[in-house]
């Protein structure tokens, strides 16, 4: 009722405005007076306004038509297929992946919105490249990955046998220009994951979108008389002639009525900013634990091999707040999900391993117990395929067992969990480990 009572108001001042100033002249002349009447100042704000609400209708129809914006995040379609390459020579193989991944990011996005209903705009969004390892660089063989992600699973198994099409059809255009090669694709996989990074973008997203309709209604009811019949005659192009019967007679009443009630919103979403802005300077404040947010590098100076993050939706008092800040630190970053993340943290492990030249790892925290647990046992696995021994210390600080054994270790990983082991812990650990020369290869958060 209160919008609607300002448009309302809006409306009417438009039209008393052309009957008590301008009732004789057209509209070209119109807007040379009011031009001439208005400061440059007043003049951009009608015009920044009206760029604002053509930025506004693009937003809305981004929001509503965006396949991004309808993926749900709590179950995302991801589909992952794996093409492996090889030639005569290795530099030749190299070579010819480098070019599919520029031509997928490139004339691919092209030849996909010609084979479906998606935007350019989508399928840039949609479609990725996962980062090449040297695993494979051996023996004149090489491979890259296409990434899909899609709101439903049809959609997102017809997109990546898009792609895979568009793959196998430059095949004959690049051995013209190689020579001959062998390209051969894994059997592509399909799953469901959870990413709260795309509610997270779907929420700022809106509450961005709502924000500009706020400011864009804020400029308007600042509007003077001119202001108001110049941005008439801007955005339709003349004067627009509505008149109703007693609108005069009401129109004071709305006016003091709707201003009396706005006064009171603007002046309780501000102390209720002031008091949620308030809270959260407390609850930081006297915060003593680690966050996922955080990062051992920049805290600790050690580095950071991993960040775990969390399988289902956290419900911590600053689970949110975690999540938002890492959003927007991470936001021109991939995200990966937990399996990915442990695997690439067993290969950041291995690689600093065999830079201290140790065949033995000790993973070391003060609370490895429940998912922190499941984690060390998750790279204690894999590692030890790598040919690296793993072994689990807990509670180094308050073990005694534990504590001695750290006499004979090498090297170690720290292993943190959220919310559980407090900032002055970790600090004791390190200068535990470095008083006893032991060689700290890195740590790993797991939310």
């Amino acid at each position: 009722m209160a919008s609607i009572a300002r448009n309302m108001c809006f409306r009417l001042s438009l039209i008393r405005c052309a009957e008590k100033k301008f009732v004789t002249l057209g509209t070209e002349n119109i807007l040379q007076e009011l031009e001439a009447q208005l400061t440059d100042s007043q003049i951009s704000a009608v015009k920044y306004t009206i760029a604002d609400e053509e930025d506004l209708s693009d937003r809305q129809a981004y929001e509503q038509q965006s396949a991004l914006m309808k993926i749900n995040a709590d179950q995302a379609y991801r589909a992952t297929a794996t093409f492996y390459l090889s030639s005569d020579s290795r530099e030749k193989t190299s070579s010819i992946v480098s070019l599919y991944e520029d031509l997928i990011c490139g004339t691919g996005l092209d030849y996909v919105v010609g084979r479906t209903e998606l935007t350019g705009d989508d399928v840039a969004e949609l479609v990725s490249l996962m980062s090449r390892t040297s695993d494979d660089m051996v023996q004149e063989k090489d491979s890259f990955t296409v990434v899909v992600m899609y709101y439903n699973e049809t959609g997102c198994r017809e997109l990546l046998e898009t792609i895979t099409d568009f793959i196998y059809e430059k095949q004959n255009e690049l051995t013209e220009i190689f020579g001959a090669y062998e390209i051969t694709a894994m059997e592509p996989s399909l799953v469901t994951v959870k990413d709260i990074s795309y509610s997270d973008y779907q929420k700022n997203y809106r509450a961005d979108t709502l924000k500009l309709q706020q400011e864009i209604e804020s400029d308007k009811e600042a509007f003077t008389e001119e202001q108001a019949l110049y941005y008439d005659i801007l955005l339709n192009g003349e004067v627009t002639k509505q008149k109703e019967s007693n609108e005069d007679s009401g129109t004071d009443k709305i006016d003091s009525t709707v201003q009396f009630r706005v006064n009171y919103i603007v002046w309780g979403a501000l102390l209720a900013a002031f008091l949620y802005a308030f809270w959260i300077f407390l609850v930081n404040i006297f915060h003593t634990r680690i966050c996922a947010s955080d990062n051992l590098q920049e805290l600790y100076d050690i580095p950071q091999l991993g960040m775990i993050p969390r399988e289902a939706t956290d419900k911590k008092r600053l689970g949110r707040v975690d999540k938002m800040v890492l959003w927007l630190r991470n936001r021109n970053k991939r995200s990966f999900s937990r399996e990915e993340t442990v695997e690439l943290t067993e290969a950041a492990i291995k690689l600093a391993a065999a830079k201290e030249a140790l065949t033995t790892v000790y993973l070391v925290g003060c609370n490895l117990q429940e998912d922190a647990g499941k984690i060390c046992e998750q790279l204690k696995e894999g590692l030890q395929k790598e040919k690296i021994q793993v072994n689990v210390l807990n509670n180094i600080l308050y073990d005694a067992r534990a504590m001695k054994e750290i006499e004979r270790v090498g090297g170690v990983v720290l292993v943190e969990k959220t919310g559980s082991t407090l900032y002055n812990e970790i600090s004791q650990e390190i200068e535990l480990l470095k008083r006893q020369g032991v060689r700290i290869l890195g740590g790993v958060i797991v939310d």
